[in-house]
């Protein structure tokens, strides 16, 4: 949409898709997952759009601009997080199977950080090292909560919402 109220659309190579959770990205572009086939798109402001695969097998389920220029992808069924490069590149952070990344943030320590349906918050570094932390408040029934980790680079001031 501009800034005039014109809502420009755009056509996805693959049908019934399913885009969700459109986030911009470091480089200017828009960036967004795709439910349906496990692609993570960019669209340019031109209009240029361009999709690539996830090498983590399932439904991707947030995005997030991250560090070095790169947009992080959980893959809750696989027990994943993919970094995916402006250029496509993808690689993937296979997690133990006890932990269950959902919705994620860049900090601004650098690191990503996610909820867990399991009632904990996860911390990614970027080169894949994980630590969690319980959180007594996070619904554990409830796997929609959602990370703001701007507030701080202490896990004390991770705030966790739910709806």
């Amino acid at each position: 949409m501009t800034v005039e109220g014109r809502v420009d659309e755009f056509t996805l190579p693959n049908a019934g898709s399913l885009p969700n959770g459109i986030v911009a990205g470091p480089d200017g572009n828009m960036w967004f997952i795709e439910l349906a086939n496990s692609r993570i798109g960019r669209l340019s402001p031109m209009g240029e759009l361009a999709e690539f695969p996830l090498p983590a097998s399932g439904t991707p389920l947030s995005i997030t601009a991250g560090p070095a220029g790169a947009m992080w992808v959980t893959v809750p069924s696989a027990h994943a997080v993919c970094k995916v490069t402006p250029d496509g590149r993808a690689m993937t952070f296979n997690l133990p199977d006890s932990v269950i990344p959902s919705f994620i943030a860049s900090g601004a320590d650098g690191n990503l950080w996610f909820t867990e349906p399991t009632g904990k918050i996860g911390r990614l570094t970027p080169q894949g090292g994980l630590t969690e932390f319980p959180v007594s408040t996070l619904d554990a029934d409830n796997p929609h909560g959602t990370a703001d980790a701007n507030a701080g680079e202490r896990k004390k001031d991770l705030l966790v919402s739910q709806p």
